[in-house]
């Protein structure tokens, strides 16, 4: 994973879903286990989104290498 390779040991990843990711969380979990195999999750929680409308609540990961 190339994000991995860019970041020193302890390097800190943000990431932020995608609209589908929200409003249909199974398209997540691809991304998640991918994630979970280069990075340890430290923080992970929803967060209330304005944009889309559709969609009031964003997942925001924090990850450690």
């Amino acid at each position: 994973m190339k994000i991995s390779s860019l970041l020193k040991n302890d390097g800190l990843l943000i990431f932020e879903s995608q609209t589908i990711d929200a409003a249909i969380p199974k398209k997540f979990e691809s991304k998640l286990k991918v994630l979970n195999k280069n990075f340890i999750i430290i923080e992970d929680r929803m967060v209330k989104s304005e944009y889309p409308i559709k969609v009031p609540e964003r997942r925001f990961l924090i990850f450690r290498k």
